[in-house]
């Protein structure tokens, strides 16, 4: 505990000594993986589950193989909370320690990896393990057009909202402008193939993996444990925490406020293709206004303060958007249930 404290705060002055850090995270590591085997072998039996016994741990009669296919139950089974956030804690380790090394040595190239080969082969891995339960059904369903009109309209609402959001939390979290400067210049193309392949990477690529991974495997986990906004609401948080790093602390806020749209879209529209549609949208409208000269100008024009001129209709826009796809919900729509989509 010691050594991870002291570990954060050298992070934060921004000088970490080498030796030191790389005890604090293996030795870390190891508790981790150590903690995780403990508690699938414990949660493996149904002494420990049912309140039965004496609560010791018999160890060797099966192999630690056997007891993680046991805590995560038979193929096809409806996965619990605990797979969900597991899951995503094995995600983060992963991005943590492959990803972020691999993007600062190859750069775009690198975050394309990085996404294709280390974030969507977990979920899609665990979705095959699920087969045909109502989670993989409800999220690989076709949405229908009125939910897709419906989702265009609530992003191009949730969009301006975040920009305001985050301009407001500048307020109290100072904004690293030399950090901004340089995603500035990361996502400014200055030709066509150059905005093509910014498109590619963040807009299909981040879109297509993350949804995957925090509306795909997350949501599917944690649904129906709580009401749509409460499972919305902690999608978001950790949609929001899992793009924060130490420089970048003030896009918690923003990310965290579309992460719960994008969650509260796809289980009111049971496909998670609507999700990664209006993921699509935000990431590449970003591209846009960073690449194209009008757009740029105009979102400058008023300083650090996103234009006013926008509040009123992303307001509107929401609201329409939200009638939109309640209204189609009366008319025989489906919602994200533990049934599944209607026939």
């Amino acid at each position: 505990m010691a050594g991870v404290a002291l570990f954060f705060r050298e992070l934060m002055t921004g000088s970490p000594a080498v030796v030191p850090s790389l005890v604090t995270i293996s030795t870390t590591q190891l508790w981790a993986w150590a903690a995780l085997a403990l508690a699938a072998v414990s949660f493996g039996r149904e002494q420990v589950l049912f309140g039965e016994g004496d609560g010791r741990i018999e160890l060797g009669k099966r192999s630690v193989r056997a007891q993680l296919r046991a805590w995560l139950g038979p193929r096809g089974s409806t996965p619990k909370p605990v797979h969900a956030l597991v899951f995503i804690l094995f995600v983060g380790a992963i991005f943590f320690y492959l990803g972020f090394p691999l993007q600062a040595r190859l750069g775009e190239t690198g975050l394309l990896f990085s996404e294709w080969l280390l974030l969507l082969p977990p979920p899609c891995c665990s979705l095959r393990w699920r087969g045909s339960t109502p989670v993989r059904r409800c999220l690989l369903r076709r949405p229908r057009s009125r939910q897709l009109g419906a989702a265009l309209l609530l992003m191009a609402g949730a969009m301006p909202l975040g920009w305001f959001l985050a301009w407001i939390q500048g307020f109290v979290i100072p904004i690293p402008w030399e950090l901004l400067e340089g995603l500035d210049e990361l996502l400014t193309a200055e030709s066509t193939p150059r905005l093509l392949w910014l498109l590619v990477i963040f807009a299909v690529t981040l879109a297509l993996c993350e949804e995957f991974v925090f509306r795909g495997v997350l949501l599917g986990g944690t649904r129906g444990n709580g009401s749509v906004m409460r499972v919305a609401l902690l999608n978001g948080l950790v949609f929001g925490v899992f793009h924060v790093s130490f420089e970048s602390v003030f896009r918690f806020l923003p990310t965290a406020w579309l992460g719960v749209v994008l969650a509260w879209i796809v289980l009111t529209t049971s496909s998670i293709w609507v999700g990664v549609l209006m993921h699509f949208v935000n990431n590449g409208a970003i591209v846009l206004i960073a690449s194209v000269s009008v757009l740029r100008t105009w979102f400058e024009a008023g300083g650090d303060a996103p234009p006013w001129l926008l509040l009123p209709p992303a307001v509107i826009s929401m609201g329409w958007g939200v009638r939109l796809l309640r209204d189609g919900a009366k008319n025989g729509g489906s919602g994200f249930n533990e049934e599944g989509p209607p026939d």
